[in-house]
């Protein structure tokens, strides 16, 4: 699997550059009561550090980084207010648990006009699926790693109509309108 990680971080780091020298890459400790977390997302996570996606000025995909402070925090906030509209809407409104449930969705992006991006924790972390939320209702799957999903959406792969789309003909995004842009991490 290494190589193939290896493979779709170096397509994307050819598309869309990270920084010299990533910020917010230093080990941290993390609670005993969280899961692994995938190998993919920590190998973008050393090469992009924190950050967001910038297109046309704007936040389309910021990759929450779990060496921030704040990292656990903004999962729980997040989680919690994703758990208590569906206590309150239905199953049918959002049709997936929430993390800890099993399986559940748990947060490791978002973007701007209500976009979120979770994994599907079921099993193996190295085999987590991807679900676009759009709107806080409209819930897309991915059978793809959090890597190559990435990859895929920033390289034009995938069509964007599934989170309200890009401003482009085609609904893909062009790898050269993207630049990544840091983000300190709060303290």
């Amino acid at each position: 699997m290494s190589s193939s990680v290896d493979q779709v971080l170096g397509e994307l780091i050819a598309a869309v550059a990270p920084p010299k020298t990533p910020i917010g890459v230093s080990a941290h400790t993390k609670a005993s009561n969280l899961p692994a977390l995938p190998p993919d997302f920590m190998k973008f996570i050393q090469a992009y550090g924190s950050g967001y996606f910038d297109i046309d000025g704007g936040i389309f995909l910021e990759v929450l980084n779990p060496y921030s402070d704040d990292y656990w925090a903004k999962q729980n906030r997040d989680l919690d207010t994703i758990r208590q509209l569906k206590l309150s809407e239905s199953d049918e409104y959002i049709p997936y648990e929430i993390y800890p449930d099993q399986p559940g969705l748990l947060l490791w992006g978002y973007g701007e006009d209500r976009k979120h991006f979770f994994w599907l924790t079921d099993g193996d972390p190295s085999v987590w699926p991807v679900v676009a939320m759009h709107d806080l209702e409209i819930f897309t799957r991915f059978d793809l790693s959090m890597l190559s999903f990435t990859k895929q959406l920033l390289c034009g792969e995938i069509d964007c109509s599934f989170i309200g789309g890009v401003d482009t003909a085609n609904n893909r995004v062009d790898p050269q309108t993207c630049k990544f842009v840091q983000k300190e991490t709060p303290a």
